[in-house]
């Protein structure tokens, strides 16, 4: 199974913007005049966010005989998202004085793979035990106009689950251990 999404370029507007009196509309900036009203939705010309998103799982089953089956998997996950804000704005807040900084962006990306094996040992009507190991490795980067930030993390997990059935099924008891 594979599933792909992909976001392309859609354009932003800023978040509703605070404005002060006539003659007074940055004012409350630096503490000199009430705020007296909001625009909202302003235009923001250069300002995009782009996502993708990527994730698919490949697995293989195998049944040996009646008593043994065992499965192997692998999984990988990835996504990135981009954030860009230029220097243009919007007319209304160039008239007022408001300012852009220089452009910005920042940039979000991640990947994750597992890959494991589960083995179901049948061993007589009433009893099974299953058992596997799974390996997970995660990356993670953060990169902003002028820095980047990276890591990243590993781990192995082994697991054992004793299931015993009786009476028909009906009742079950199980034990599972996970490290």
């Amino acid at each position: 199974m594979v599933h792909f999404s992909d976001t392309p370029l859609a354009d932003l507007n800023e978040s509703p913007f605070p404005v002060g009196p006539r003659g007074n509309e940055l004012g409350f900036e630096k503490g000199e005049g009430p705020v007296t009203g909001f625009v909202h939705n302003l235009n923001d010309p250069d300002s995009w966010r782009s996502a993708h998103l990527g994730t698919g799982i490949f697995s293989w089953q195998h049944r040996l005989n009646n008593r043994w089956s065992y499965s192997l998997y692998y999984q990988n996950t990835g996504t990135s998202r981009d954030f860009s804000d230029g220097p243009e704005l919007d007319l209304f807040l160039s008239q007022i004085g408001v300012f852009e900084f220089p452009f910005d962006s920042s940039l979000l990306e991640g990947e994750i793979h597992v890959v494991g094996t589960q083995h179901h040992l049948q061993a007589g009507e009433h009893y099974l035990l299953l058992l596997g190991v799974e390996q997970e490795k995660e990356s993670r980067s953060s990169q902003f106009i002028s820095r980047t930030f990276q890591g990243g993390q590993s781990s192995t997990a082994f697991f054992v689950q004793d299931q015993v059935n009786l009476c028909n099924r009906k009742p079950q008891m199980v034990a599972s251990f996970r490290s």
